[in-house]
């Protein structure tokens, strides 16, 4: 498909032939990032020890590699389709004929690494719009990452199946994007269903200590008031939310432990979109 080949890899005959070194080099990256735990950690152990990229000359003899290799490059190298017999264009993951370099249980373990990293710096902030980003799920595990699409000045936000976007088409749910406005919607009015009840029966439990316990009760702080003066907001339904599974048939809720009385179940069941 043109452009740079990727470090482990010769072109001949318009086909993608291992290059042993480099793809030795390659394979320690992925190891050493599962040994260290973060991009980070691995640049600044590389750093450490002075090692650089192969050098590697090119068909019309110029020379590149032999510098230290940026994070920028490193992630680009951990998060490349490539190296599991795959290929990325214009944004979508096609099969390979090429071989593989990196076995796909590395590659699988070095993705949720990365994944929990970057969602790790995403925490103090969630995502403004798509609330539900880290909650949601598909039906076979995996997680629902946030995406939009831009065409003509407007934008639509999705969820799209993490096993969709890393090229493992075989392992994805049986819903694999979902217009995330809808998902969202459909959530909110089951949790929103769920707090409303929750505030009756606060406030029936604050009315029948009050009757026994005279003015004691008056004094105890009323949870329930906001969420009865105003509906739930976003963050009032992400933070009921422990984990929101989507499949072709039904999307199930699990709700967090603080907003389940005792011998509540947790679960909600809602219709699917």
């Amino acid at each position: 498909m043109g452009g740079a080949v990727p470090l482990g890899y010769r072109v001949e005959d318009r086909a993608l032939h291992v290059v042993e070194d480099e793809a030795a080099f390659v394979r320690a990256l992925f190891r050493r990032c599962l040994e260290v735990g973060s991009v980070v950690r691995l640049k600044t152990a590389l750093d450490a020890e002075n090692l650089r990229s192969p050098v590697r000359m090119s068909g019309t003899g110029r020379r590149t590699g032999g510098v230290p290799i940026s994070r920028g490059h490193l992630y680009w190298i951990l998060s490349n389709p490539i190296y599991v017999e795959r290929l990325r264009h214009k944004g979508q993951i096609h099969d390979g004929l090429h071989p593989a370099i990196i076995d796909l249980e590395t590659w699988d373990r070095v993705q949720q690494k990365l994944e929990s990293q970057t969602q790790a710096r995403r925490a103090p902030r969630p995502d403004d719009h798509s609330f539900l980003a880290g909650k949601l799920y598909d039906d076979r595990g995996n997680r629902m990452s946030a995406s939009h699409a831009s065409k003509g000045g407007r934008r639509w936000r999705y969820y799209v199946s993490r096993a969709a976007l890393t090229g493992r088409m075989q392992d994805a749910g049986s819903v694999v994007r979902i217009p995330a406005a809808e998902i969202e919607n459909r959530i909110a009015r089951a949790v929103a269903a769920h707090l409303a009840v929750q505030v009756s029966v606060i406030e029936g439990c604050q009315i029948s200590h009050g009757v026994l316990g005279g003015d004691q009760a008056i004094s105890q702080p009323d949870q329930s008031h906001r969420l009865r003066r105003n509906k739930p907001t976003e963050t009032d339904v992400r933070n009921a939310t422990e984990r929101a599974t989507v499949s072709a048939t039904r999307i199930e809720i699990l709700l967090s432990e603080s907003v389940v009385a005792e011998g509540q179940d947790r679960i909600l069941t809602a219709l699917s979109l």
